[in-house]
Formats: structure tokens, sequence, C-alpha cells
């Protein structure tokens, strides 16, 4: 086994590890010894892994920056009261269609995105029993009381890469489990559970202000309002 590409592979495929190197926070004699666990490597072989650690370039260092200069620039509204609904692929279309009619007629939210073998619906919990109605048989699951993040950044992030996963590993950190993800041009959006938008908020750097109303927006600047 080549010790030093072990261990570079290793550290490329995790990004916490990386970006506790690129700031230099790393103790590498314990990431040493703690590879060698991770790896099932000999004690003998510390010495190699260490310089392999100290010799390893993070390729993102300054990535991270672009990342989270966009996500300071970046506007977050948040909609509650949302169902994510996951329908057989093979599924009627004129029920889909009829679905979007009815939806777009209330001037409601509406993303649908078709997988290889389902169509996953995004929409206010007020049409759960409409999505109940219109596919029947054709659900494959259903949950309501979500909440629906959308993140508005600027045109720059098209040419940024690992916005995303950047996104995916803060959450994962502090146990936010995502339920649905896609993006739209410059809008990331992702579904949380209802208990995690606390958590979310206080990460994305936002006030959590109580509001009676279904859906309010904040920006990096202001408080929430309804």
């Amino acid at each position: 086994m080549n010790i030093t590409k072990a261990v570079w592979r290793y550290l490329d495929e995790n990004q916490t590890l990386r970006q506790a190197l690129s700031k230099g926070v790393v103790s590498y004699s314990k990431l040493a010894r703690e590879i060698i666990r991770q790896l099932k490597l000999k004690p003998k072989n510390f010495d190699a892994v260490l310089v392999a650690c100290r010799r390893y370039k993070v390729k993102d260092a300054g990535s991270e920056q672009k990342i989270v200069s966009l996500l300071k620039r970046s506007a977050l509204s948040v909609n509650t009261g949302i169902t994510v609904a996951v329908v057989d692929r093979h599924s009627p279309p004129q029920a889909m269609l009829s679905l979007q009619k009815d939806i777009r007629k209330r001037r409601s939210g509406l993303h649908v995105v078709e997988g290889a073998n389902g169509i996953t619906i995004i929409t206010s919990d007020d049409f759960a029993p409409l999505i109940k109605k219109t596919f029947k048989q054709y659900i494959v699951n259903l949950s309501s009381g979500h909440v629906e993040l959308i993140l508005k950044s600027p045109h720059e992030l098209e040419h940024t890469p690992g916005f995303v996963g950047y996104l995916f590993s803060l959450f994962s950190e502090r146990g936010i489990n995502i339920i649905e993800e896609m993006s739209c041009w410059t809008d990331t959006i992702i579904v949380i559970q209802k208990d995690d938008l606390g958590k979310v908020l206080g990460l994305l750097g936002y006030s959590s202000t109580s509001s009676s109303s279904p859906s309010f927006f904040f920006s990096p600047s202001s408080s929430a309002s309804s």
C-alpha cells in the first residue's frame, strides 16, 4: 500500500478535516493516529502517515472564503407548513397536470422533480389532501409539517464550486437532516424538519423571530417580518 496516497485519499474524502487543516487548527500527531486507526494501518507506519499529513495541500482552502462571502450576501426565505410527496413515476400524466393547475390557480408555491423511480412534489400542507385524492395508490410517501428554506444568492454562485457541499457539511455536523434539496439557477431550496429551524437560523447567522404567518422573509441585515 502506498501510505501517502492512502492518507491523501482519506483527507480528500473528509471535508471537516480539510477545513480544519486549512485553518491550521489540527494536531498532526493526533490526526496521524486517527488515520492509522481508520485505515487499519500498523503503528510502525506512524512517521509515514505524519509526513503525508504535513505534505497534504488543502485544495479548496481559498474557495471556502468565496462560499462564506456568498452566504453573507444571500437572502433567506423561510416557508413553514410544507408537504413533501413522492409519487410513482408511472402515475397518470394527467394527474400531475391537474394538480399543477389547481395549485397554480391559488398562486401557491410548487416544486416538482422527476427522478428515475419517482416524482417528488413539494408544496403547502394545504394541498396534502388534494395530492392524496389525485394520486391515490400511486403515492409512495407523503409527509407534512416541514420547513422550506430558499437561499437566494448572487450570480457568482454559478461559478463557485462546493457551495451546496459546504452547506450540507455544516448541516450534517449539527445533526440537521435534509429531507429534500434542489437548485434553480441561483436559488438553493432545502426542506428540513420543523424542529431544526432554530439550529439552521443560528448556523446561517440569522436571528429567529416568532411569527404567526405561514411564511416570512429574512435577509442578512434585517430581522424577520411577517
